[in-house]
């Protein structure tokens, strides 16, 4: 249960692993936040137009595809996001450069990854 001065967070969760979801939905969601899971790119950018979302928490791999198109929708509108990923560090500086943004490895406190991005 929220107080009344804590903010509920509408946040976005990309997770391909159903359990991994599971388990992160039901942590933030019993902290008070309102949560919209997506399990693949298409779903998440969907979920980005249709919803304004305050942060997101992303898995980097997901099946056959990466979070990147997400991670860029996102930054064009300026939405504070993690990733939450088992990807070795050469793959995600592969991907970033030299600034990824708040990288957390699985398995996660998803409690602490929502503080880490919300402060």
């Amino acid at each position: 249960m929220t107080s009344s001065n804590e903010k509920t967070n509408r946040i976005l969760l990309v997770e391909d692993d159903f359990l991994v979801a599971l388990d992160a939905e039901d942590t933030l969601s019993s902290e008070g936040n309102e949560v919209a899971v997506a399990t693949s790119v298409s779903e998440a950018i969907k979920i980005i137009g249709e919803v304004q979302v305050d942060c997101a928490i992303l898995d980097f791999n997901l099946g056959n595809e990466t979070v990147m198109p997400v991670v860029e929708q996102l930054r064009s509108r300026r939405v504070p996001y993690a990733i939450v990923s088992g990807a070795d560090n050469k793959m995600l500086d592969s991907q970033f450069g030299s600034s990824p943004g708040v990288v957390f490895r699985k398995p996660a406190d998803y409690s602490k990854v929502l503080r880490e991005i919300t402060l």
